[in-house]
């Protein structure tokens, strides 16, 4: 994006999906073209928090922008690892969880709720200072 935008001029940069793990995502092709548009099937690929913390999160620190990450995974257990870790990265400031994603499931978004009303938090990104 930086040959386009100058993020500093951004009041947010949402990253893609963020997993416990690193996940290769879809085989290609991903996307096609249809009359109306586009579709695509990425698969959520992304390095993992590890990478993205190491790597991510002190490239984005650098500008003036909030740090807006969304977090993925395939149970409760994996969310609540990403968030965990994001509790340490003071740069990020607000939390976003992908349930659109083939992983997903009910049960799983059922367990973050239950977990969010158990705590009474209002918005997700309170978790982070939660789960710390």
């Amino acid at each position: 994006m930086l040959e386009f935008v100058d993020l500093n001029k951004l009041g947010g940069v949402v990253t893609k999906g963020v997993a416990n793990v690193p996940w290769p995502g879809n085989p290609t092709p991903r996307v096609t073209e249809t009359a109306s548009g586009m579709l695509n099937a990425i698969g959520l690929q992304n390095p993992g928090i590890d990478l993205f913390c190491k790597r991510d999160i002190p490239f984005l620190k650098q500008y003036d922008t909030k740090i807006i990450v969304n977090v993925c995974g395939k149970s409760t257990e994996d969310y609540c690892e990403v968030v965990e870790r994001l509790a340490g990265a003071t740069a990020v400031s607000v939390g976003t969880a992908n349930f659109f994603n083939p992983y997903a499931t009910v049960e799983i978004a059922e367990g973050i709720e239950k977990f969010m009303v158990q705590q009474k938090v209002e918005d997700i990104s309170q978790i982070i200072g939660i789960v710390k």
